[in-house]
């Protein structure tokens, strides 16, 4: 069964019904809509896709939350999304961190070369190569949650495209 959610400027993710596209072709289309996301309850991910992109958009934390607890999405339902986008969920004392799978293993690499850290953002850690020189950024996200870190590095990846 399909429904929309969509992300209102304010921070709202509101749900509407399927009926109401189907009405109003056009409901979706203002200034104040952010973006649209179709769930499909027979797809999980696209439920992880909505919360994750929708809390990288800036939608009201609150709101995520209490999606999460309907939806059932915890912690380690975030390990079997994160395998299948190709991420990587590491945990580093109380906080969790999202990587990018390339950039993880760049990141273990680097642990054990000669490199400095030298730029640590919210969503990215840059290294220098003390023999060669040479800069490395790599992104991560970094959040209490595994979804508030998955959040984190989608909302630094696309910082990056614009």
């Amino acid at each position: 069964m399909e429904h929309y959610y969509y992300l209102h400027i304010n921070g709202d993710l509101i749900h509407k019904p399927y009926i109401v596209t189907t009405r109003d072709p056009d409901y979706f289309t203002s200034d104040f809509v952010k973006k649209v996301w179709v769930l499909d309850t027979e797809k999980r991910e696209t439920a992880w896709m909505l919360v994750v992109e929708a809390l990288a958009m800036g939608a009201s934390r609150n709101r995520i939350a209490e999606l999460e607890k309907k939806w059932g999405l915890t912690n380690e339902d975030a390990e079997i999304f994160a395998k299948r986008m190709k991420l990587k969920i590491t945990r580093s004392g109380t906080f969790f961190q999202a990587w990018d799978l390339e950039d993880y293993y760049k990141f273990r690499m680097y642990k054990t070369v000669n490199v400095l850290i030298i730029q640590i953002h919210m969503c990215s850690i840059t290294f220098r190569d003390t023999l060669t020189g040479e800069r490395t950024t790599l992104n991560v996200g970094t959040g209490a949650t595994a979804l508030d870190a998955i959040a984190e590095l989608t909302r630094g990846m696309m910082r990056k495209r614009r």
